[in-house]
């Protein structure tokens, strides 16, 4: 019986420290397979990519991973079944990521000296990461 407290302190530690990731919704069990399928269907495009260093590369590099984040938030947003708030919030930020990038192109595209700063802030952005795996949809993040 001694024992016993221990094991509930230390459950109850892992909780607290686990957060709400650790309990999956039926949303993220659902969200987590659509992306290991869409990550598995990506893959090949994405071991093509390589690391930009010039604007233009930067350019051409954003333009392909637009076409990949879209691909992946359209299979995710016809997940069926009702959303919880944090896969809510999850798509929202996903889709601001989106907006965030098509300014860095935008910005690009007419030349202006505001794209680098943009699409720095877009590669750096990780809310959208941090959202999913909130959401207990943890393969959806990266």
């Amino acid at each position: 019986m001694r024992g016993r407290p221990t094991v509930l302190a230390a459950a109850a530690a892992l909780l607290l420290l686990t957060g709400p990731a650790a309990a999956a919704t039926a949303w993220a069990t659902k969200a987590n397979a659509v992306c290991r399928r869409v990550h598995a269907q990506q893959r090949p495009r994405v071991a093509k990519l390589q690391p930009p260093r010039t604007p233009a590369q930067a350019y051409a590099f954003a333009r392909k991973v637009r076409i990949l984040e879209v691909e992946l938030l359209k299979a995710l947003e016809a997940v069926p079944g009702p959303r919880p708030p944090a896969a809510k919030r999850a798509l929202a930020l996903a889709h601001a990521d989106i907006r965030e990038l098509d300014a860095a192109l935008q910005a690009y595209r007419i030349g202006s000296s505001t794209f680098r700063s943009k699409f720095s802030r877009w590669f750096n952005d990780r809310r959208a990461d941090r959202a999913f795996i909130a959401a207990g949809a943890r393969a959806c993040a990266g």
